[in-house]
């Protein structure tokens, strides 16, 4: 096996931060620890896995803290990005995984524990956020960044307090609702190649009005990616792919290894004949048409016409990766603002509002085919092969060609959540308490995608015949109407460059997916003291909840069949309504 090599790529990053008050940088942007320092042991405050409130940071689960100051010190433009750092958290959905794929380009979906990011319950203040994806997940990179005062993370018996959306645990986004002043950041940062540019600026505003009762509090960010270019734009990365030999053992080499660089002995750019033996074996052609030796790499197992195969012809353009994006170009919208105001000592009310956008591009991976069946009365057939054809009485062979002198299809996304939250909280005497909140969310999403390859119209138009003095797609003029499609186009499979703009229009049309999510969510809770214990008072809380969410998409009628090579989009209807109630007690039996 040869040698695999990896050399990092190192990132250059300017950052920026002006604080038009320093007194509100400075509290802030302290540390979470600093923060637990500062608090007042007999505060009263709710720690998140629990509805119960307490006096200091007591909490029957253990709960991870992460500050504002340790995004800061770490010049990262997303809470997500910093969360994704600790081992608790799968980063499986981040805009450096998604590559070819459809759905909300550049999201960032929180996965505690790998359970799976459906299991992961996220919260902005204890409060639910509308769902941003297809599963009922939430994109992070929608919270106000700059006004997170701390995120709290539950790993254990979550769902014991939150339902079973929390099987993995909680992360509960806490913002700084008192936060007075203007602070503004600026920053941007580009990697060693030139590419991965990245733009991020944010300002945050915060003041008090009518003598204290009032507090206003608002933030804005805009962070622009510009993404990063394919494979061959790293030295390391064509030299890390993953090679099968088959039957594993044969040469005394493992089922599976990572070398290169690697190319397709199944089919190349300018197409190439798959069968294992005979005259016509490893025929391509040059982009005239005319029929030449492909250039095999070195085959590992006993296949003559691998997957797969070390160095050979194509190594330089492998087509199942290139083009394809090491990182997508991503724009993103965040605003959030915040309004309280207390009526009373005994009543307090609030307003959240917040509207963000996330765009994100991708490139998918470019078409092909391993098994093009051609006719001997191909119109396209070149003449050589057509020779060796009738002197060894072939009427048909299989061709596997990629389409990368064309390119992948585009898709385009667009992600725009709207949510408002009132809330209503206040005493009723003693130790006892309640609040109360209706949440109204909606999440509109679209994805629309061109250059996508329809299996079943290559193959019409691949098999192209001499009919009527002109040529025309078989189907078009065998003794059956049933297969007939005016459309279809005929295309010269032979040779790359040589399929015609209008042929390819027919093959790859355009497609798109739309998905509207609507949440209605009213809870209300009750907390306080019963009785005296030992070791301190009974507390209890209890509390109900409906949640309403409800999708509605629609999609092309060929994304919907599954007929797109990629990013088939589909028609969604349904509806989820949950009532649920909880009662917990704290019973502290010894002092």
């Amino acid at each position: 096996m040869l040698p695999s090599r990896y050399t990092a790529s190192r990132t250059a990053r300017f950052a920026i931060n002006v604080a038009l008050s320093a007194l509100a940088l400075a509290s802030s942007g302290a540390f979470a620890q600093q923060a637990d320092d500062d608090t007042d042991s007999n505060q009263a405050i709710v720690v998140t896995g629990s509805r119960i409130v307490r006096d200091g940071f007591e909490s029957p689960s253990p709960v991870t803290v992460v500050g504002q100051g340790q995004v800061l010190a770490r010049a990262q433009t997303n809470i997500g990005e910093a969360l994704n750092e600790l081992p608790s958290f799968r980063a499986l959905i981040t805009p450096a995984t998604q590559q070819a794929q459809g759905g909300n380009i550049g999201a960032r979906i929180l996965d505690l524990r790998a359970l799976g990011s459906a299991r992961t319950l996220v919260l902005l203040d204890g409060k639910r956020f509308v769902p941003s994806t297809l599963q009922g997940t939430i994109d992070v990179n929608l919270m106000p960044t700059m006004l997170i005062e701390r995120t709290e993370v539950v790993t254990g018996g979550a769902s014991a307090a939150y339902g079973s959306d929390a099987v993995a645990g909680v992360v509960n986004f806490i913002v700084d609702k008192k936060f007075t002043g203007i602070k503004a950041t600026a920053q941007m940062g580009i990697s060693q190649r030139g590419d991965g540019k990245e733009y991020n600026l944010g300002a945050a505003y915060g003041t008090g009005f009518a003598d204290g009762r009032g507090h206003f509090v608002a933030s804005i960010e805009y962070n622009e990616t510009k993404g990063m270019g394919d494979c061959y734009t790293r030295s390391w990365c064509p030299l890390e792919q993953l090679l099968s030999n088959s039957p594993a053992g044969t040469e005394g080499l493992p089922a599976n290894m990572r070398v290169g660089p690697n190319s397709l002995g199944n089919q190349a750019i300018g197409g190439l004949i798959n069968v294992p033996t005979g005259p016509l074996h490893g025929i391509t052609f040059n982009a005239d048409g005319t029929p030449r030796p492909f250039v095999y790499g070195r085959i590992f197992g006993t296949n003559p016409s691998p997957l797969l195969m070390l160095g050979g012809e194509g190594s330089t353009a492998q087509g199942f990766i290139v083009g394809i994006l090491l990182a997508p170009p991503v724009k993103r919208l965040t605003s959030y603002a915040h309004l309280d105001y207390d009526f009373s000592d005994a009543l307090k009310a609030s307003l959240d509002v917040s509207f963000g956008q996330v765009k994100g591009f991708v490139k998918g991976s470019a078409g092909r085919i391993v098994d093009a069946v051609i006719q001997r009365d191909n119109a396209y057939l070149p003449g050589g092969v057509a020779t060796i054809m009738d002197a060894n009485a072939i009427s048909s062979f299989t061709l596997g060609r990629f389409f990368t002198d064309i390119g992948g299809s585009d898709n385009n996304s667009d992600n725009k959540p709207y949510r408002a939250v009132f809330s209503l909280e206040g005493s009723l005497g003693g130790s006892w308490g309640w609040d109360a909140y209706y949440q109204y969310g909606r999440n509109e999403f679209s994805q629309r995608y061109t250059g996508n390859m329809v299996v079943a119209r290559l193959r019409n138009a691949l098999d192209a015949v001499n009919s009527g003095g002109r040529v025309q797609c078989r189907i078009n003029t065998d003794a059956s109407t049933a297969n007939d499609d005016p459309a279809c186009v005929p295309l010269n499979i032979f040779g790359p460059g040589n399929v015609s703009s209008a042929a390819w229009s027919y093959v790859a049309p355009s497609g798109f997916q739309t998905a509207n999510t609507t949440e209605h969510v009213l809870a209300a809770n009750l907390h306080g003291d019963l009785i005296p214990l030992p070791g301190g008072p009974l507390s209890v809380a209890g509390g109900g909840e409906y949640r309403s969410d409800k999708l509605v998409g629609t999609a092309d009628a060929l994304s919907t069949a599954n007929q797109f090579w990629s990013f088939n989009g589909k028609a969604v209807n349904g509806k989820i309504e949950v009532t649920e109630g909880y009662i917990e007690a704290v019973a502290p039996v010894l002092k």
